[in-house]
């Protein structure tokens, strides 16, 4: 969990055999943000991935790579499962070679329906930026992932709604579910 997760410990070791990592919670602050990149530059031989995490309004999207990563990370080759909550479209895990990709989930997890839907009724500290159908199609653009034989998408329509659908449509010879 995020909430008790010491990542600024975890961070300063090597995990070179490392092949299943998920956070989940709550970022608590900034801090806890910056750190998954080098974090995740010290993982080369992940092949599930899942970083499920509620936002703050004051960090909106949160970014699981950007290029702070030190050292860089220049892709997961193992990789096969990648689930993001709240993805941001510009995060710059979405370019990364990931070949033998087969599952992916864009999500939207933790939930926080009833506030948007009950502003005035319920007060959350915590931010739901669900994608627009156009930004989840712009993630989708920026993979290679010929392999993906399941694919989850969290979005809400918007003018980008049908291409979308195309797109996957097209995009993934082996999508099954």
């Amino acid at each position: 969990p995020m909430e008790t997760a010491l990542l600024s410990r975890v961070v300063e070791l090597t995990w070179p055999r490392i092949h299943s990592f998920a956070l989940h919670g709550r970022y608590l602050s900034p801090g806890q943000a910056s750190v998954v990149p080098t974090l995740l530059s010290r993982m080369s031989t992940l092949q599930t991935l899942r970083i499920q995490a509620a936002q703050s309004f004051a960090l909106s999207r949160t970014r699981i790579l950007d290029s702070s990563a030190t050292p860089p990370v220049a892709g997961f080759p193992q990789l096969r499962s990648l689930t993001v909550a709240y993805p941001d479209p510009d995060d710059v895990l979405f370019p990364l070679q990931t070949p033998h990709l087969t599952h992916l989930s864009l999500r939207d997890e933790p939930r926080f329906y009833l506030y948007l839907r009950k502003k005035e009724l319920v007060l959350s500290p915590f931010a739901s930026p669900i994608l627009k159908a156009s930004e989840c199609l712009a993630i989708l653009r920026r993979k290679n992932v010929p392999l993906l034989s399941s694919l989850e998408v969290v979005c809400e329509a918007d003018t980008g709604e049908a291409e979308l659908l195309r797109y996957i449509s097209s995009a993934y010879a082996h999508l099954a579910q």
